[in-house]
């Protein structure tokens, strides 16, 4: 299943937004289930974080500190888990809420507003986090290109990419 789905990265994507459409809907409508919605949001914002991080921390490696003295040498950003992993997770806790908001069982009295100015705080506070340790390590989690990263600090490309 997972080879004829990872070349539809629209479609997987758009099925995604889909079903978070329905579940918002669902809960604005019946106006319960906050704390179900609560924990799918902390499950999705923790696998967001294993997307954004890098598969291994150079801290924790024996023989690493060595190899960050070479200089700035071009190492490329392994993901600790792929899209298409963040994709199948979200996807499955989405439907798994979802499903989960038909069952009465399942609801837990709490305040809406206050899970969600929790989360607001925690995501604020998870991503400060991961963004310093981003700085610190010197990584970012997308693809650049090989020209824009050798350009130099003032702006100008290198010669040795001119052709």
């Amino acid at each position: 299943l997972s080879d004829r789905l990872v070349p539809l990265f629209y479609t997987r994507w758009m099925s995604f937004a889909v079903i978070v459409g329905f579940l918002g809907l669902r809960i604005a409508l019946i106006q319960r289930h906050f704390f179900t919605l609560y924990i799918l949001a902390i499950y999705v914002l923790n696998q967001v974080l294993l997307f954004v991080s890098p598969a291994t921390e150079d801290d924790d490696l024996p023989g690493m500190s060595q190899l960050a003295d070479r200089g700035n040498e071009y190492r490329p950003f392994v993901r600790a888990l792929s899209e298409f992993r963040l994709w199948w997770r979200g996807f499955i806790a989405m439907v798994v809420a979802f499903l989960a908001s038909f069952v009465d069982y399942l609801d837990l009295e709490v305040d809406g507003q206050a899970l969600l100015l929790y989360f607001v705080v925690l995501f604020g506070y998870t991503m400060k986090q991961q963004i310093t340790h981003m700085v610190k390590h010197g990584y970012v989690p997308w693809n650049t290109s090989k020209k824009a990263t050798a350009r130099r600090g003032d702006g100008k490309k290198d010669a040795t990419y001119d052709v």
